[in-house]
């Protein structure tokens, strides 16, 4: 099983920085990274960082941050883009925005980076009736250690995402070089808010779930809810995936999306 780190955010998307952070994260022993990619800000530069990736034999994985201010906002980049990337992960600034990404199937991770007071019980009992992942980011929680309020904010979190059986990833959020992690010290800071993962499935199990799942949904052998192509691929090893996901007009708006 492979070592994912599915969020690292370098202050520079230049050659030499991109390659000292993909040699820094296969040293650490990851297989496989995503960029946090807020809005799709990055765009052709994305390009460069999955090069390099593959030179390095790594798995680049597609990802959209959508950070959206109104649910209008969420749908049209949701309507938009969920057929161009592996993963779709919503930072949510407002308690209606939280709602709706928590019950749109279009959605695989919620994060709430800044506004950690919006996750609740109510949040945290619909991601877990819609099967949504909880993202993490270790940058965050370490730089609250010495603010016991901001620290509070998180050990909450994982209590209540405890209680609902939530699926978590943490991700470094790493800017710098500093800031990456090795996947157990990553699995190891939760646990030491009591978040239990003996088996590192934040980084591993997980992850790979999630990327998984979508490339077989983006892939030629899925069509439709219910309908694939038989033969093409191994569709086998994912039974029942296409019960999962939206029926979508490209460019248009349908009902419940």
């Amino acid at each position: 099983m492979k070592f994912y780190d599915l969020r690292i955010n370098p202050e520079k998307l230049d050659e030499d920085n991109v390659e000292s952070f993909l040699d820094t994260l296969k040293h650490l022993g990851f297989h496989g990274v995503s960029i946090y990619n807020p809005n799709n800000r990055h765009g052709e530069l994305l390009k460069l960082f999955k090069k390099k990736s593959e030179e390095r034999e790594i798995d680049y994985v597609r990802r959209l941050d959508i950070i959206p201010k109104t649910k209008g906002e969420l749908n049209k980049w949701l309507a938009k883009n969920r057929y161009k990337f592996e993963i779709i992960a919503v930072n949510p600034k407002n308690l209606e925005v939280a709602r709706r990404a928590a019950e749109d199937e279009r959605v695989d991770i919620i994060y709430f980076d800044d506004f950690e007071g919006l996750f609740d019980y109510i949040q945290a009992r619909i991601m877990s009736r819609k099967e949504k992942v909880l993202e993490i980011c270790v940058k965050k929680l370490l730089s609250s250690v010495h603010r016991p309020p901001a620290l509070y904010k998180y050990y909450k979190i994982l209590s209540i995402a405890g209680m609902y059986k939530l699926k978590i990833v943490a991700v470094s959020g790493a800017t710098t070089l500093y800031d990456l992690r090795s996947p157990r010290d990553l699995c190891s800071t939760l646990n030491i808010l009591g978040h239990k993962d003996d088996n590192y499935s934040c980084v591993r199990k997980i992850p790979s779930e999630i990327i998984e799942e979508n490339r077989f949904k983006l892939s030629k052998t899925f069509v439709l809810p219910g309908v694939i192509i038989e033969g093409k691929e191994d569709t086998k090893k994912i039974p029942s995936l296409q019960d999962n996901w939206p029926l979508l007009d490209k460019g248009k708006n349908r009902k419940n999306t």
